[in-house]
């Protein structure tokens, strides 16, 4: 059963009622700004939000909590915007930056970039996403 959710107090109570089930319930949101609402009230449930099939905006937003493990996932989706791996390979955390780097959306530009990184496993990241999508 899919719940509709229509604001973002709605998402946590849903949440809250089904808290000790191993699975995240079943919610339909349809407008994006509901998500924004979420993040923006309830900065402790983005690394939920960022589990459920959310726009490239609302990504774009998850890419600035201050919780690596959120960025790390954004900068693992494949419908991310320019800009979000842009800011993503940017980061201060080499584990987000690995993340972009094996991301099979990421752009030529950025993987170049990124293997002259000053963290090794990067830059072995992205030397292997260039070897294997560009042929060096």
């Amino acid at each position: 059963m899919r719940i509709i959710i229509e604001t973002a107090e709605e998402f946590k109570m849903v949440l809250d009622e089904e808290m000790g089930s191993p699975y995240f319930p079943r919610v339909e949101v349809e407008d994006e700004q509901i998500w924004l609402d979420v993040i923006e009230k309830y900065p402790d449930l983005e690394y939920i939000v960022v589990q459920y099939l959310v726009s490239p905006a609302v990504l774009a937003k998850l890419a600035y909590s201050k919780d690596s493990d959120v960025r790390c996932m954004v900068a693992e989706k494949r419908r991310i915007l320019l800009e979000t791996f842009e800011l993503l390979s940017n980061d201060k955390d080499y584990t987000v930056r690995m993340r972009v780097a094996i991301n099979a959306k990421c752009p030529k530009h950025i993987l170049e970039k990124l293997a002259n990184d000053k963290h090794e496993e990067v830059v072995d990241s992205a030397m292997r996403s260039l070897k294997k999508r560009f042929g060096g």
